[in-house]
Parts: structure tokens; C-alpha cells; sequence
């Protein structure tokens, strides 16, 4: 699976058959167990930030052989800095304007070349 031309090209890619029915159906049946048993989760959430630390049993799920073949056809040297869930039922559904989320999580700051801008 290589898609990087309309990647490079474009700065997105539109993806089908990632996941098969059977996956995203396993996938949102564990979402909602957790959001039921775990009791760091509210009720009515929207949003977990850490997604995968909140909810680790989630990962055999996620990361399926079709992503990590995706991952690795853009860059073999690609990892995971963050994971957010969003969940936006009509009762929830808030404006959020388009916009780049530009900040990772980072253990501690060294300069790259072609990185620039640290903040404090």
C-alpha cells in the first residue's frame, strides 16, 4: 500500500478499506466497554486525551497490519507521539473551526535541522 505521491502531492490521503467492517466494529464495541467500566472515563465524554494509555486494549485493535503497512510505505521510521479520541454526538456537537494542531508531546527538546521555533 503506497500512497505517498497524493500525500506529497496534496498533504492528505483519503483512505477506504483500511479497516474491515469486523475491525471498526470491534474497535467501537471496546470503546464504549471501557467508557462503561473504566472509572476515570465520565459518563457522557467526548474527548480522552492519551487515548491509548486510557484505554490499552485497544492497540491490537488499532494497529492493524494494513496500518503499519501504511505507516511504514510513508516512513519505516514513523512512531506514535499522541493519541486523542473524539467522539461528537449530535448532543455534543460544538464549533471547532478548521485549524493544524502543531504541538507533539516530547520527553525533552534538541535541535534538528529544519525544526525551529521552541518555545520555553
Amino acid at each position: 500500500m503506497v500512497l505517498v505521491n497524493q500525500l506529497n502531492i496534496e498533504g492528505f490521503e483519503l483512505l477506504e478499506g483500511l479497516y474491515a467492517e469486523q475491525e471498526i466494529d470491534i474497535i467501537l464495541q471496546t470503546i464504549e466497554l471501557t467508557k462503561k467500566t473504566n472509572p476515570y472515563i465520565q459518563k457522557d465524554v467526548f474527548a480522552i486525551r492519551s487515548f491509548l494509555k486510557t484505554m490499552p486494549t485497544i492497540k491490537d485493535f488499532v494497529f492493524t497490519p494494513n496500518l503499519s503497512d501504511l505507516v511504514k510505505s510513508i516512513n519505516p521510521n514513523y512512531q506514535l507521539v499522541k493519541s486523542i479520541f473524539f467522539d461528537k454526538p449530535l448532543k455534543a456537537n460544538w464549533v471547532v473551526n478548521w485549524h493544524q494542531d502543531l504541538t507533539i508531546g516530547i520527553l525533552e527538546k534538541y535541535d534538528k535541522e529544519g525544526f525551529v521555533n521552541w518555545t520555553k
